[in-house]
């Protein structure tokens, strides 16, 4: 038996399994890994002498920034957007570049406020250049491994599997998902099997298939099977069964929503104090554009449908809403010159972090809709208002998932991520999404609608 297939064991025999979201990002995990534990074994065992060794927290430290720089840059992932390896090892050049750069830079500046830190030379960041580099070029050569097909039985009639593949094949980025009739199954040799339930013939395939559940094949739901493959939940494969939020509808009484608060409002007022000279330099810059206000006040709905407030920094122009709410455009005309900047590196939305300390909103959640827009998806898309069982967000799953929503069919979308975050919400996936968030507003990206 294989090492991959005794883990695979091991973990369906005493019921541990990683969640859907960390089972997808293994490869960014390893990779990251990797890149830690050669920084810091390089540091530990083969630069400096005895006496220097002796500052773990140092190197570790370096670590920890090489491989979060790293991960905010896109350095770990496949880069996917590029088909030829060529492209994608230039490509991965620059970064690593790029973020060996960075990284020292803000190394040096850490030395001024730790002057008992080490000084890491010209000569070592070199190295861990070219080092690092290999090991995550070696990436692009193990497609076979890491991005290999996958084998899908499909049970229903002729209809509800035309439109399931044409669905999930249109939604999802990558085109490793392989659909199959399920009399096919016989004749293949896959020892795992994947069956994907369609419609409402779940009690008859039971009835009538059961010796496969013995088989030890995965047998879902087609919002199971949208669950785990691709993070999100079309609105069509949703019913009422999704919707078992014992743990959701009271989070005052769960821990893990304890330590979220905690977490909500430490880093809110933390973010406040930093970011102060930014949001003084952002209200001078809008004052002086059109000489209107500064800050610009919507009402939206929160936990449990209560309505609220929410304060942002004015990026449009005065009296653009005057007549209503109005769907954005891409490059929407009723934005200002300093509008547009704000609203790329998202410093319009650092007023709404006072509504996350007076408990109105989260850092991470769904985020509040207004209440004439809410009125019209709630018609439109069903169990819509599930999302309000929790804290809206700052930031949430479909915001780092998806770009700036401008109509009914991008709220579909996002309500898709939404009870995705809503089934699967953790400290961790939080901790994700804020990694996630602070990667979009380095690079700039996700504000625009398509």
């Amino acid at each position: 038996m294989g090492f991959n297939k005794k883990i695979k064991f091991i973990s369906e025999y005493f019921g541990i399994g990683l969640p859907f979201w960390m089972e997808s990002r293994k490869t960014l995990f390893i990779f990251s890994f990797l890149d830690f534990l050669f920084i810091y074994l390089f540091f530990r065992y083969f630069t400096f002498n005895y006496f220097e060794t002796i500052n773990n927290g140092r190197f570790i430290c370096f670590a920890i920034i090489f491989s979060l720089t790293s991960y905010l840059s896109g350095r770990y992932s496949f880069l996917s957007l590029y088909e030829s390896n060529s492209n994608k090892l230039f490509v991965l050049l620059i970064k690593t570049l790029i973020v060996t750069i960075s990284s020292f830079v803000i190394d040096k500046i850490l030395i001024i406020y730790f002057q008992n830190w080490i000084p890491i030379d010209r000569n070592k960041g070199i190295i861990i250049f070219f080092i690092s580099y290999f090991i995550q070029s070696f990436k692009f050569f193990l497609n076979i491994v890491f991005i290999k097909n996958k084998y899908f039985y499909l049970i229903g009639n002729k209809s509800q599997k035309e439109i399931f593949t044409k669905d999930i094949l249109s939604i999802s980025r990558f085109s490793k998902f392989i659909f199959k009739d399920f009399s096919e199954q016989k004749t293949d040799l896959y020892k795992f099997k994947t069956f994907i339930i369609l419609g409402e013939n779940f009690q008859n395939f039971y009835e009538n298939y059961s010796y496969l559940i013995n088989d030890r094949s995965e047998i879902m739901t087609a919002s199971k099977w949208c669950e785990k493959y691709l993070q999100r939940i079309p609105t069509k494969y949703l019913t009422k069964n999704d919707f078992n939020f014992n743990s959701l509808f009271n989070p005052s009484q769960s821990l893990n929503w304890r330590l979220k608060r905690f977490g909500d409002i430490v880093i809110s007022i933390s973010l406040i104090f930093v970011s102060s000279p930014i949001l003084i330099l952002a209200a001078f810059l809008i004052k002086l554009e059109d000489k209107g206000p500064i800050f610009y006040t919507q009402e939206r709905t929160g936990l449990y449908g209560k309505r609220f407030k929410i304060t942002k920094l004015r990026s449009m122009k005065k009296d653009s809403e005057k007549d209503g709410p109005v769907w954005a455009i891409l490059k929407d005309p009723r934005i200002t010159k300093v509008g547009r900047i704000l609203r790329k590196s998202r410093i319009d939305e650092l007023p709404q972090l006072w509504s996350v300390i007076k408990g109105d909103m989260s850092l991470i959640g769904p985020r509040p809709e207004r209440p004439e827009i809410e009125k019209l998806l709630v018609n439109e898309i069903p169990f819509y208002n599930f999302r309000n069982t929790v804290r809206p967000g700052l930031s949430g799953w479909a915001q780092v998932n998806y770009s700036y929503g401008a109509s009914i069919e991008d709220s579909k979308n996002k309500f898709s991520y939404d009870v995705f975050y809503l089934r699967n919400y953790s400290l961790l996936l939080d901790l994700l999404i804020l990694l996630k968030t602070l990667k979009l507003i380095i690079n700039m990206e996700g504000s625009d609608p398509k």
